[in-house]
């Protein structure tokens, strides 16, 4: 209760957590991907408990059904003939987004984003875009 109490307070006085780093295009994860992240920074040295670590699937507005599937298309000009543009199942896009605390130094960010790019390059993932300057 207290943790959201304080949260509340930064949100109101309109402080909030430092955007660092952004991992994207990952396959669907589930929420240990989360804890595995925070294992592989805690063994670099870095405190995790001011870090939060946020994954979010994004599909584009028909859930994890890929819309196009269902419009049919005429093959040519002058077919009569209707069929289906593309099978394609990549619908979504999975995202795992680092946030530092409040008031987070320049160097502390770099840090943490030089270790998450450690991870990645490890896990054979794109390297994350670094989201602050």
């Amino acid at each position: 209760m207290i943790k959201a109490r304080r949260l509340l307070e930064q949100i109101s006085a309109r402080k909030f957590p430092r955007a660092i780093a952004k991992l994207d295009y990952l396959k669907p994860q589930k929420r240990e991907f989360e804890d595995e992240v925070k294992r592989a920074l805690n063994e670099a040295g870095i405190d995790c408990t001011e870090i939060t670590i946020v994954m979010k699937v994004f599909h584009f507005g028909k859930g994890f059904h890929n819309p196009i599937g269902d419009v049919l298309f005429y093959e040519t000009k002058n077919s009569v003939e209707l069929v289906k543009y593309s099978t394609d199942t990549s619908c979504s896009r999975t995202c795992l987004f680092v946030y530092g605390p409040v008031g987070c130094s320049d160097e502390f960010a770099s840090k943490i984003h030089q270790h998450l790019s450690n991870f990645a390059a490890d896990k054979g993932f794109e390297i994350p875009t670094k989201l602050f300057p």
